[in-house]
């Protein structure tokens, strides 16, 4: 084996463990933050209700429409 294709295989291998170091990092950021998230929404106060009325509502927009929830809700 001479010494270019040893350096070669070097900046291959490099490369690979970079690409493998920065795909994780982004991975661990996006849990990271996800994780805020679920802790800050796990902090929301909750109540009873009762749903009185549902029915579904079509919003037309310049590209189209779509059909939208509209829920009636009472709290105890």
């Amino acid at each position: 084996m001479n010494m270019s294709s040893m350096l070669e295989n070097l900046l291959v291998i490099g490369g690979l463990g970079f690409v493998f170091i920065v795909t994780n990092a982004v991975f661990l950021g996006i849990l990271y933050f996800t994780q805020r998230k679920v802790n800050a929404i796990a902090k929301w106060p909750s109540v009873m209700g009762t749903v009185r009325k549902s029915t579904v509502e079509y919003r037309s927009s310049g590209d189209g429409g779509a059909n939208y929830p509209v829920v009636h809700y009472s709290y105890q």
